[in-house]
């Protein structure tokens, strides 16, 4: 599914200016105004060879999961699915070159930007002390700062601008929300802009009833289901006990499963046995992924080929995928369920601070009010964010980086909706799809990754957007009406391991691999 476009760098296919190579799993179509290679799908009506045909421009606003480089004699275009499932990179220095695989790229030693590689090994004594104590995503948050972007949300910093910078001199990542487009030089032009349909989605609220949602919301995953069954042969589905995942997968009980359990366990192993047990042939391929230093390290530097990868968590994927005796046509992984469904403590703290706010009672009063708040979440799904965690019982176990003085201010000066800006960042997409894609050379697309639902619940009525919150109670009910599936975890399952053993590792054998001359090997 890789390929590669130079204006410079001689191969054995050439279209007006632009050298190119694609390989057997790329398509190409051409006519007398462009050339056109791509991958993917899409949702919700015209086929992508039907958009393709008549004008692939269109694919700016289409819906599914694909990539897509339109050459004309002059003139080079990529484009992304809105949710970017894709990763794109280019280098603009005496040459334009544009490739969907880092490693595509004609590197040597001297493209190495050793500044960059020095500032992402500098890691402090304590984070290499840090020990998991909360969730996986905590330790993202302190270690996957390179010093560009500030946010603590990691969707929003994916889509800046300063975190599209790769370890290669003048090589970039293309940016979230953008295409690229080369002619002489190569421009990036908004197409989207993400946070700010979801802040639009969260202020402006529609009428459906739960019911209605919950149709809608399974009517176009089963569609987009039926189409995925219907255009790719060998479906994997990677399965976990959480609920975003076992969803997903009621929509392919043929396919084949795959899982991955923490050594020593991050969770009981009975909730992760009772989705295999509710799958259709009650067979899954579990692999158990060791947390130990020598073991990380060895499986960073083995199934790691991309030192631009940001969500480190994904490696125990990277590594069954990388193990898989045969590649999966296509693989279906739970990106956006997190953030379609809001099912995480950081929501409800959130929406139930900023509903103290127009209390007409004294301020140190509202806090003890949030404290009774957290007494009818105790038991939710949503509660914490590992079912070994234990639920916020105070104002300062929920917000632990803010003091009373911080929150005291907010409640003083912040709007009732204060909560929504904080939602939109948090419920920027996380780009996991894409990590794993590059990893394993195979698309990877998410039933979540449909623009038709994607804010249904953001947009739904406050009291219907509060029980998905709090107890995911809209995919609770899908599973219960529509496939007779009695969930039983309790709490989310969001996975957690010290990823600093990962760090050297990782660079230094991805950059090593990056250094080889996969293309003329592919070529």
């Amino acid at each position: 599914m890789k390929f590669f476009i130079s204006d410079t760098k001689k191969l054995e296919h050439k279209y007006g200016k632009w050298f190119w190579y694609a390989d057997s799993e790329c398509s190409l179509y051409a006519n007398n105004k462009h050339f056109v290679i791509y991958a993917g799908y899409t949702i919700g009506g015209e086929t992508i060879e039907q958009i393709i045909q008549r004008d692939p421009q269109e694919l700016e606003k289409a819906n599914g999961t694909y990539w897509a480089v339109i050459m004309t004699e002059e003139s080079c275009k990529v484009i992304v699915d809105y949710f970017c499932q894709t990763k794109i990179f280019y280098r603009r220095n005496n040459a334009i070159e544009i490739s969907n695989a880092l490693y595509l790229f004609p590197f040597t030693s001297k493209d190495v930007d050793r500044q960059e590689v020095e500032k992402r090994l500098t890691i402090s004594s304590d984070k290499k002390e840090y020990q998991p104590t909360e969730s996986f995503e905590k330790w993202e948050t302190m270690v996957l700062d390179w010093g560009y972007a500030s946010s603590p949300s990691l969707g929003v910093r994916q889509y800046s601008p300063s975190m599209c910078r790769t370890v290669f001199k003048d090589t970039y990542l293309l940016q979230p929300d953008h295409c690229l487009i080369a002619t002489d030089e190569i421009n990036i032009q908004r197409i989207h802009d993400t946070q700010k349909w979801i802040t639009d989605s969260l202020r402006t609220k529609h009428q459906m009833t739960r019911e209605q949602i919950q149709t809608e919301i399974h009517r176009c995953m089963k569609e987009h289901a039926d189409l995925i069954k219907t255009k790719y042969k060998n479906i994997v589905s990677s399965l976990s006990e959480g609920i975003d995942s076992v969803l997903q997968d009621q929509y392919f009980p043929d396919a084949e499963k795959i899982m991955y359990d923490f050594q020593p366990s991050n969770a009981p192993f009975t909730y992760k046995q009772k989705a295999i047990d509710n799958t259709k042939n009650k067979k899954c391929k579990v692999d158990k992924f060791v947390l130990d230093k020598d073991v990380i390290e060895k499986t960073a530097s083995t199934v790691m080929n991309d030192p631009s990868c940001f969500y480190w968590d994904t490696l125990p994927s990277q590594q069954q995928l990388h193990n898989l005796q045969v590649k999966p046509d296509i693989l279906m992984y739970g990106q956006n369920g997190d953030n379609m469904f809001m099912h995480k403590p950081f929501f409800y703290y959130e929406y139930m601070f900023t509903k103290q706010i127009p209390k007409d009672i004294p301020v140190k009063q509202k806090l003890f009010e949030f404290n009774r708040t957290l007494e009818n979440f105790q038991d939710c799904y949503s509660s914490v964010n590992n079912i070994w965690d234990r639920p916020a019982t105070t104002w300062q176990e929920a917000f632990p980086d803010m003091t009373q003085e911080q929150l005291i201010e907010e409640l003083e000066n912040d709007p009732a909706d204060a909560y929504i800006d904080d939602f939109a960042k948090k419920n920027t997409p996380g780009l996991y799809n894409r990590e794993v894609s590059h990893a394993g050379d195979v698309l990877v697309t998410s039933l979540f990754c449909d623009k038709r639902i994607f804010t249904l619940v953001m947009s739904a009525k406050d009291d219907i957007m509060l029980e998905s919150i709090m107890d995911a109670k809209i995919q609770k009910d899908i599973l219960e009406k529509k496939f007779n599936y009695q969930y039983e975890t309790p709490h989310k399952d969001q996975a957690e391991f010290n990823a600093v053993h990962i760090i050297k590792p990782m660079y230094v054998s991805t950059i090593r691999h990056c250094l080889q001359d996969h293309l003329e090997q592919e070529a």
